[in-house]
């Protein structure tokens, strides 16, 4: 097949939807093919098997069920494929807690550039379910497991002044919450959709003591330390998500501003130290426990990395505030 009928070697179909919504609507995607390609895509949570890939061409079925633990939030999901090494994943990655799940499966039946083309056009013969915030697509298998979450001017307080984070190389030396220097272990960067959990958001300059507008996916986290934290958390500090702070701290960049596809960076550290940037302290990549793992890191952003040149991270100390909480705390510092 040529043209819009060409099977795609490799590829990625990413979907965030609202989870509440998967248990009671329809498919999240069904996809009916014509033309040469005939066949159908469909992708559905089903309450006690979790969520189900069936993809068909003629008489030919693939299918694939991952089980997981529904989350209250928002909800990633992705069908990845490569056809030369005849293997797929079906993953499901909750952003704001840190989790993955994920299945891999031998001999896929092909995607194809039609169905690029009608599930990011919404054209004829494809069905939505009413809690999808979005769908992309790309060329290259994605990385599952942590990502990087700040915009490329970031700038991240070094003993020799204020850095673009995307000017850090490993071996630099960075300023940590706790007044530390630290080195940089790596600097890691990826493209992402410019949408849903990764819509850059625009921090306002005194927000929570920013010095300067900060550029930020959603998800990252700021921690916040004081004597008031204390009192009201009983913690020495927290961790709340820019997401979750008020309109007037934090705005979604427009479509036409933030563009298809946003770069983003971020910082892995011996210890996972928050750093200091623009007069805030802000997590940087926290790795877990992905070096005991060979399959689980060969599908993260550290896959070209050894092993033994992965740190294992400890989980923060620091709680992490929800929304009603993270407003209260925004607007009693803004007092």
């Amino acid at each position: 097949m040529t043209g819009i009928d060409r099977a795609m070697r490799r590829g990625t179909i990413l979907i965030e939807a609202d989870a509440p919504t998967l248990a009671t609507g329809p498919a999240l995607i069904r996809l009916t093919r014509s033309g040469g390609a005939q066949g159908m895509m469909s992708l559905q949570w089903v309450p006690a098997r979790g969520l189900v890939l069936l993809v068909t061409q003629g008489a030919q079925v693939f299918h694939a069920t991952l089980p997981f633990d529904m989350p209250a939030d928002r909800l990633c999901l992705s069908f990845a494929w490569d056809l030369d090494r005849a293997t797929a994943r079906l993953a499901a990655e909750m952003p704001q807690q840190g989790r993955v799940s994920y299945l891999t499966v031998d001999n896929p039946l092909p995607v194809f550039l039609s169905d690029f083309w009608s599930l990011t056009r919404s054209k004829g013969g494809v069905e939505l379910g009413s809690g999808v915030r979005f769908i992309a697509v790309s060329e290259a298998v994605e990385p599952l497991g942590p990502l990087p979450t700040l915009g490329a001017g970031t700038l991240i307080d070094a003993p020799e002044g204020p850095r673009a984070i995307s000017a850090l190389v490993p071996g630099d030396t960075v300023r940590t919450l706790s007044g530390e220097t630290v080195p940089v272990l790596q600097v890691v960067s990826h493209s992402l959709p410019a949408a849903g959990s990764f819509r850059p958001m625009s921090l306002a300059q005194h927000t929570l003591g920013s010095t300067a507008p900060l550029i930020a996916a959603p998800i990252q986290r700021l921690v916040i330390t004081g004597p008031d934290v204390a009192d009201a958390y009983g913690a020495k500090g927290v961790r709340l998500a820019a997401r979750n702070l008020p309109r007037g701290n934090a705005r979604p960049l427009s479509p036409e501003s933030a563009g298809p596809l946003v770069t983003y960076y971020q910082l892995v550290l011996p210890g996972a130290e928050p750093v200091m940037a623009q007069g805030l302290a802000l997590e940087t990549l926290n790795l877990g426990d992905l070096w005991h793992d060979r399959v689980r890191a060969s599908h993260s952003l550290m896959a070209a990395l050894p092993r033994n040149l992965l740190p294992e991270h400890q989980p923060s100390p620091y709680p992490v505030l929800d929304a009603s909480e993270t407003q209260s705390l925004a607007a009693a510092r803004a007092a």
